[in-house]
């Protein structure tokens, strides 16, 4: 009997160990800089990631290509394969490149939606079999007097949606859109636009289906840089056939545009905010609401954990989903933690209940491993992750970028070191092994607690 328990305990420790595996991955591309994690899957074969590194072609271009990443569940970098003709659809290198993903697994392929490099109507998307395979690519051809740009993608009903923003060369008015693309013929089946009044810009993010059968979306508008008028955005609520059966308005002047929501399994939708949706006395360090299935009422309001007194941490939510028990998981960037030159951006990942509870927020700092003197250039580098899933056995899969500061490259002069892709598994309650379990976690291995100062004693 001791014998049997014994092998009964082997054996749970060696399932539940390998599939509660956490570890801590930065990746650097020698062929460029400003290396960064756009988005992040599972598929049968492990996790899938999509990266960018920009390439310097000479004293006037920068180049911002694309890859497809395959790491085992553990961690282990499998392959990486190029996608060179993904290319920036927006202006600048920054996070806001893709809001929403660029990646959708189905059961018989993975597909990436990107650019073609220099043509600006032109639409890639590429479609990777099984595993590791050849990338087979296809595209779509917009009218040639216009730019689109995709802020995201999703697999469903047999179909590919791609939505985002398109505006007309030589005009200021961008409008929101989202095309359905037929996965067997690469065909448009229907593409629809979308746009507030007479607002300046436009665009649909995180597409996502509701648990009655349907499509919603966050559409973005703003008049635009230089005025004063506050932003605002329309959760749309569409059929398969891209026509409205919702629309729930809100005000929020957040800074952290586009919006990110979410559609529950129970069918209630969840938003971000800036300020709170009813309380203009509210603090504004930002909200996360719950909106009941009918789009009609705002259940709660929880505010991201904020502490302005005793570290000014700032909580910026790049991306949340629903864990498999119901509660919501979220990701981001927080921002504090000390003085200069000790204040950073770091990622964090946090969880509430489906009551709005928060139960934990678990900040993860770099450290400084290569701007001298410390005292100087201080202890931290930079990150942020943008994206965050689920496994089946409840572990929790980030990605993003770890980079030094412009004053920090000062010292380092080395553009390749300046950033760095990375992937974060971490534990149902945010924890990673190596690590001292606690609110901030220094990625260093040395599984150390940060030192506690008692002020005013």
């Amino acid at each position: 009997m001791r014998f049997l328990i014994s092998l009964i305990l082997i054996l749970l420790y060696t399932v539940f160990g390998k599939a509660q595996a956490t570890f801590n991955q930065s990746i650097n591309f020698d062929s460029g800089f400003w290396n960064n994690a756009i988005d992040l899957a599972l598929s049968e074969d492990g996790i899938v990631v999509t990266g960018e590194y920009a390439q310097i072609i000479d004293s006037q271009t920068i180049r911002v290509p694309g890859n497809v990443l395959f790491f085992e569940i553990g961690g282990a970098l499998d392959e990486v394969l190029p996608l060179d003709l993904i290319s920036a659809p927006g202006f600048g290198i920054d996070r806001e490149r893709f809001p929403s993903g660029n990646l959708a697994v189905s059961d018989s392929a993975t597909f990436i939606v990107g650019k073609v490099y220099g043509e600006n109507n032109k639409l890639a998307i590429f479609s990777i079999q099984s595993g590791i395979s050849p990338v087979d690519t296809f595209l779509i051809d917009m009218a040639e007097d216009y730019i689109i740009r995709p802020e995201g993608l999703l697999s469903y009903d047999g179909s590919l949606f791609v939505h985002g923003g398109i505006w007309k060369i030589g005009e200021a008015t961008s409008r929101g859109i989202i095309l359905r693309i037929d996965i067997t013929n690469k065909e448009v089946v229907w593409q629809k636009e979308f746009s507030y009044s007479d607002v300046s810009q436009n665009s649909c993010n995180d597409l996502q289906p509701t648990i009655d059968g349907h499509l919603i979306f966050s559409n973005y508008h703003t008049y635009g840089a230089g005025t004063a008028t506050v932003e605002g955005y329309e959760l749309y609520k569409i059929n398969s056939s891209g026509e409205t059966i919702g629309v729930y308005e809100y005000v929020d002047n957040n800074g952290l545009a586009p919006g990110r929501l979410l559609s529950s399994a129970e069918g209630a939708v969840y938003y971000l905010t800036k300020y709170h949706p009813e309380d203009v006395w509210a603090p504004k360090d930002g909200w996360i609401n719950k909106l009941n299935p009918e789009m009609e009422e705002v259940e709660w309001s929880t505010p991201l954990p904020s502490e302005p007194f005793s570290n000014n941490w700032e909580y910026n939510v790049l991306d949340f989903i629903e864990a498999a028990n119901g509660d919501i998981i979220f990701c981001g960037e927080a921002t504090g933690g000390g003085w200069h030159p000790d204040d950073s951006h770091n990622g964090f990942i946090a969880r509430i209940s489906p009551d709005g509870e928060l139960k934990w927020t678990k900040i993860y700092r770099h450290p400084n491993m290569d701007a001298f003197p410390i005292e100087a250039f201080g202890l931290y580098r930079h990150g942020e992750l943008n994206k965050v899933i689920e496994t089946p056995t409840g572990q929790i899969i980030a990605c993003g970028h770890a980079r030094y500061s412009p004053f920090q490259l000062s010292a380092i002069q080395d553009l390749e070191l300046s950033s760095r892709l990375w992937l974060l598994a971490v534990d149902a309650n945010g924890c990673l092994a190596g690590e001292e379990c606690q609110v901030v976690i220094v990625l260093d291995g040395a599984n150390t607690a940060l030192p506690i100062f008692d002020i005013g004693t």
